[in-house]
């Protein structure tokens, strides 16, 4: 199963409505869209794809706590700057970090163990998205050297 059919797979499984177009959050046992994806660049787009991936591969949740935990893998992995993005992307480095020094206040053992974890390994941002998306599930985790 590719990455992409992963995605799609937990993402019916979830339940989660028209994710491929829409960014929802879990309220309760609802799914509410709350910002219209087709409206961005596709760059943008295919970080979420990539990330959605990260969740799949290193198994951290998408809850609070899931997120903060998958933050902190990405910022030591490679950050969130991806082969073909544009400058501005940095940024999303920027709003990682503040959100590692949040979870660092709240959460220290959770963030400093996904650090490490994510130090030792790597992200697939420096792949090109479709050749990424195109992965294998398991050669995925085989690549960022968790399987």
């Amino acid at each position: 199963m590719t990455l992409r059919e992963a995605i799609k797979r937990n993402q019916a499984v979830k339940g989660m409505p028209n994710s491929d177009r829409w960014l929802s959050f879990r309220f309760n046992q609802v799914w509410v869209p709350v910002f219209p994806l087709f409206v961005l660049p596709e760059t943008v787009r295919d970080q979420f794809l990539i990330h959605d991936a990260h969740h799949l591969i290193t198994g951290y949740g998408t809850d609070f706590r899931g997120e903060m935990e998958l933050n902190a893998w990405t910022l030591a992995s490679g950050g969130y700057f991806f082969a073909g993005a544009p400058w501005w992307m940095l940024l999303e480095d920027g709003k990682a970090l503040l959100s590692a020094i949040l979870s660092l206040i709240w959460m220290p053992r959770e963030f400093l163990s996904a650090f490490r974890k994510g130090w030792r390994q790597h992200s697939l941002y420096a792949l090109n998205v479709d050749t990424a998306l195109e992965m294998d599930l398991e050669d995925a985790k085989r690549y960022t050297a968790i399987g």
